[in-house]
């Protein structure tokens, strides 16, 4: 993340938890804000990657990924500019999406799997 994207993170994360919404706070603790920007540098949005897990309990309960865009766009009014630096009045565009693995990071196990048992025989 861009040091932008790491300050609305943490300011997101922290507006969260101040207005009692815990549980958000840690689904996106994880996750890494990108900035959606046009060919000619307007800010357009934000890909929000969060971990499968949080993907899954977001991704299911419409009312959670509302709540979690709607204090999105709270951070980030008056942050939007196009090329020139103007603000861009408008709510930004914003994408969940999972979040991806490392290449070389650790891997759940075949046999940790078996053991939970969430692989088919």
């Amino acid at each position: 993340m861009e040091e932008v994207e790491a300050k609305l993170h943490r300011t997101w994360i922290q507006w969260l938890v101040d207005t009692g919404h815990r549980e958000l706070a840690a689904a996106v603790l994880d996750a890494e804000l990108r900035m959606k920007r046009s060919d000619f540098g307007d800010d357009l949005g934000i890909y929000i990657d969060i971990p499968s897990s949080a993907y899954a309990f977001i991704g299911n309960q419409p009312d959670l990924e509302r709540i979690l865009k709607s204090s999105l766009t709270v951070v980030i009014k008056g942050r939007f500019t196009d090329q020139n630096g103007n603000e861009i009045d408008r709510d930004p565009d914003i994408k969940f999406r999972v979040k991806l693995l490392e290449v070389g990071g650790p891997l759940i196990s075949s046999a940790t799997l078996r053991a939970s048992g969430r692989t088919r025989p």
